[in-house]
């Protein structure tokens, strides 16, 4: 049962008052404590689906953020005395616990617990940036991290802050990690435009500095270039590559992204003179669960082949990271964990045991479908048993709606008799002009015009 369902059961309509107190004549309100700082990822494609949040707001306020429609929406309707500069922090004695029942303990635990006893790295920043301003307050992720350490668990940092590296205590505990990758979220180096994107965050040219430092010590750094927003920051890609060229291990592109909230659309109009939402129409989008709206999903994965093949040319890895863009990608690991100790699934930890789909099958996929010219999704799923999910299943999530055009796959005609009990998950791979034209652009090695901008279309390619 969903939190918001838990209290209307508990509260009804009722609107809650947060508790208050007040020191020296100064009266502050005392939010309650984040409870669920881990978590599962209900992404069935990542490589790192055991997530922790800190904190269940974030400082930083990105008007691009989809995760503010969710705090927005959630806290707002239960408190009548609720802010959006409220941070919620986490209990690191509550992380304490959950750490002592999955390795002091020989219990059996599903679902977090036993995705840490497989060795599943933390994901830390999934929603909320972990070392926002009111880190130096609280040291929520510094107590997370210390755990890390003394369970010797590996874990990927994402943040748009820079105090993990200038702050010596925090680099210090970064330091330490045995099995750690950084990554930053860069919506380009271009200072004004910056400012106007995030403007508590630091700029995206000292994000960039950062991960040229981790990078220099020998950690993993990972850019994620991302969202990319039509008419906002499509003219500024060619610069913000060669920003980063030699100064991280990998660009993971990401296809755009963003709040739903009405709010967030007058903001694009009022800051820039664009109503983005109105090119999101155009451009035919997708939807996700009524909060997050991404761009044509053709449109964006040529386009974003084009940026890869850029970040090629300048001497860079990069990643396409759509649900079929592994077909373009560089690495086989989205934050960039192939070859790094503690973030190889072969081997050393199995998602399917703890009933999530493991991504290591994905060459094995795309073998299938290029080899064979079909895939059998419960064949793919048969070398461990699978716990939670079922084959069709994870097809919906994967291959669903346009991109099920886009990959090529149709739905055989007749049962295969070899595979009669699972007819309705094996497709037939059939090759479309969209695949066939990325595939182009990945063989010729096209690079993303100078001024070349994400510009919408209307319509799809006929499969």
């Amino acid at each position: 049962m969903s939190i918001v369902k838990k209290k209307y059961n508990r509260h009804g309509d009722k609107q809650l008052t947060l508790d208050q107190e007040t020191v020296k004549g100064r009266t502050r309100l005392l939010p309650p404590n984040y409870k669920a700082y881990f978590g599962l990822s209900d992404c069935d494609v990542c490589w790192n689906p055991l997530r922790q949040d800190g904190y269940a707001d974030c400082g930083f306020w990105c008007p691009y953020c989809f995760a503010r429609d969710k705090t927005m929406s959630l806290y707002s309707a239960f408190y009548d005395n609720w802010t959006p500069d409220m941070i919620r922090p986490a209990k690191v004695v509550d992380m304490a616990k959950d750490f002592k029942k999955a390795f002091d303990s020989t219990r059996p635990y599903k679902g977090v617990i036993q995705a840490m006893r497989q060795g599943v790295p933390f994901h830390v920043g999934t929603l909320t940036d972990p070392f926002q301003v009111r880190e130096l307050k609280e040291e929520v992720t510094q107590g997370f991290l210390k755990l890390c350490i003394e369970y010797d668990h590996p874990v990927v940092i994402s943040t748009k802050s820079a105090i993990h590296w200038f702050h010596p205590k925090i680099r210090k505990l970064m330091l330490e990690l045995p099995k750690v990758i950084v990554q930053a979220s860069i919506t380009s180096t271009d200072k004004e435009l910056s400012r106007k994107l995030e403007p508590k965050a630091p700029s995206g040219l000292t994000r960039v500095k950062v991960l040229e430092h981790f990078k220099d010590v020998g950690i993993t750094a990972v850019a994620r270039f991302q969202p990319i927003i039509p008419r906002i920051n499509d003219h500024l890609i060619h610069a913000t590559m060669e920003d980063l060229a030699d100064r991280v291990d990998l660009v993971n592109i990401r296809d755009y992204m963003m709040s739903g909230n009405k709010t967030i659309r007058n903001f694009w109009i009022k800051e820039f003179g664009v109503d983005v939402y109105d090119l999101l129409a155009q451009s035919e989008p997708l939807t996700v669960e009524g909060a997050q709206k991404v761009y044509n999903s053709e449109i964006m994965t040529k386009y974003m082949i084009k940026i890869k093949n850029l970040a090629n040319s300048l001497g860079m890895k990069a990643n396409v990271d759509t649900c079929y863009g592994f077909m373009w990608s560089d690495y086989n690991h989205c934050c960039g964990g192939d070859g790094v100790k503690g973030f190889n699934p072969k081997g050393e930890w199995d998602l399917q045991k703890v009933g999530i789909f493991n991504t290591a099958n994905v060459k094995y996929w795309v073998k299938v479908l290029l080899n064979e010219g079909k895939i059998d999704f419960q064949r793919a799923f048969k070398q461990e048993p699978y716990e939670s999910r079922h084959a069709d299943i994870i097809y919906s999530r994967w291959f669903w709606g346009t991109d099920l055009k886009i990959m090529g796959l149709t739905q055989h005609e007749a049962p295969d008799p070899d595979i009669v009990e699972h007819e309705d998950i094996v497709y037939h791979f059939k090759p479309n002009d969209h695949f066939r034209e990325c595939q182009a652009l990945v063989d010729e090695k096209v690079i993303l015009g100078e001024d070349e901008r994400l510009e919408p279309e209307i319509g799809y390619y006929d499969v």
